[in-house]
């Protein structure tokens, strides 16, 4: 299994005067902005912000219509539909899976050396609720 963490950081997107609150996502110890960085030859996404991940990872990736896609980096200009990775979602009573990351700027690619993450389904929901809790402090 993989685990899964987010540590709270901050970005100012684009023309932003202030940075914004983002979720950085570690698998097993190392930057997942970083490394799918690496895989895409520096494309260059970044985290999205704290709000937007919780949304995407507890909602956006249950709603059927999106085939339990969800958005997991963006782009740098603060707008994630600009430069979107998405990863599908799969769930089981105990575990949840990521698979098929997608870049639609650069269909080629393929993230068959980082994919798929498995993780203990107790353990990645903590984390969410990690991440909820950081957002209600936000406020």
């Amino acid at each position: 299994m993989n685990k899964f963490e987010i540590k709270i950081g901050s970005f100012t997107y684009g023309a932003d005067k202030e940075p914004s609150k983002t979720a950085e996502i570690y698998i097993d110890g190392w930057n997942f902005c970083e490394r799918v960085n690496k895989v895409e030859n520096s494309y260059g996404h970044v985290p999205i912000t704290i709000h937007e991940l919780f949304s995407e990872l507890t909602f956006w990736c249950k709603v059927p219509d999106f085939e339990n896609e969800a958005t997991v980096l963006g782009c740098c200009c603060g707008f994630k539909e600009c430069s979107p990775l998405t990863v599908k979602v799969e769930e089981t009573s105990n575990i949840v899976v990521w698979h098929s990351f997608f870049n639609e700027h650069k269909p080629e690619l393929d993230y068959a050396e980082i994919e798929p993450f498995v993780f203990d389904k107790g353990q990645y929901y903590r984390e969410l609720r990690n991440l909820r809790d950081a957002i209600v402090l936000d406020r």
